[in-house]
């Protein structure tokens, strides 16, 4: 199937997904205005540039904004875990949580290796 919009990405989906999990758990987080925000900031960071990347007019530069999204997504991951050390969240839900990053993270670097194989000049997006 080809992508005719970013929303029909599969790791966008779960992106998105992930980032309506953290802003769920992130509400809690009364008095650690500075970890919600990081932690909000690096959830919706995954989306955001899966899409800027997504209307690239190359796979190298599509490709590159995948990577920063999978950067953002291990930032996610750790941000998750300092939330669990100051007890913000449960053990469970972090470790929960931190899985899926990681799938996004190694989904979006899959993408990644295809898009550098196939190297198109134009994707005609």
């Amino acid at each position: 199937m080809h992508a005719t919009c970013v929303e029909d990405l599969q790791v966008f989906q779960r992106a998105k997904a992930f980032a309506v999990a953290v802003f769920a758990v992130t509400r809690g987080f009364r008095s650690d205005y500075w970890l919600r925000d990081q932690l909000d900031g690096s959830a919706e960071s995954i989306m955001s540039n899966i899409a800027e990347g997504f209307r690239q007019a190359t796979d190298r530069a599509f490709a590159r904004y995948l990577s920063i999204a999978a950067g953002s997504a291990e930032e996610a991951r750790t941000h998750l875990t300092a939330a669990e050390i100051k007890g913000h969240i449960a053990q469970t839900r972090s470790q929960e949580l931190r899985a899926e990053a990681r799938e996004i993270a190694n989904m979006l670097g899959g993408l990644v290796l295809y898009l550098r194989r196939s190297d198109r000049k134009y994707r005609h997006v």
